[in-house]
């Protein structure tokens, strides 16, 4: 009696678990890459490291990302 309504929440499980794996695994802006592989925090001390950008413009997007 049990197992035919479990079969219906298995497959749904199932459906729910392959549109998270390819609409993303949740992970934060700040997690995400780039198509180099960077995330935003390299590529931020990328632009820093380079004198893109000062520490003032540095910690402001810094703070940003991290709320993201």
């Amino acid at each position: 009696m049990f197992l035919p309504m479990l079969w219906p929440i298995v497959v749904i499980g199932a459906i729910i678990v392959m549109v998270m794996l390819l609409i993303g695994d949740g992970r934060t802006p700040a997690g995400r890459r780039d198509s180099r592989g960077l995330t935003p925090f390299e590529i931020l001390r990328e632009r820093f490291a380079r004198g893109e950008i000062d520490r003032a413009e540095y910690e402001e997007r810094r703070r940003i990302i991290s709320q993201g």
